[in-house]
């Protein structure tokens, strides 16, 4: 079996207990900077004091399994709606 990992980011009010999993479209963009990201990943918790109700947010990866060889098939249909081969060769219309 393949593994997918998954990100889960939680937020809280305090940083200590009320921790809250957030939907991917409410994750603040300034969260997503590839920076805060990496300190998410080593476990450290961030928090922006300039926002009027700062927030804490960590995250916790989570390994799922998925069947083998699943990966490659969504790939290879990804690439033929994109117009591409299977060996990602962009396809004449």
């Amino acid at each position: 079996m393949d593994i997918d990992h998954v990100f889960v980011v939680f937020a809280s009010p305090n940083g200590r207990d009320l921790w809250k999993a957030i939907e991917r479209e409410n994750i603040p963009d300034w969260l997503k900077e590839q920076a805060i990201i990496d300190r998410l990943l080593k476990g450290e918790q961030v928090v922006n004091i300039e926002e009027k109700a700062p927030m804490y947010y960590k995250t916790v990866e989570i390994d799922t399994p998925r069947q083998a060889g699943q990966h490659k098939a969504q790939y290879h249909e990804h690439s033929a709606s994109m117009g591409m081969s299977p060996g990602g060769i962009l396809l004449p219309h």
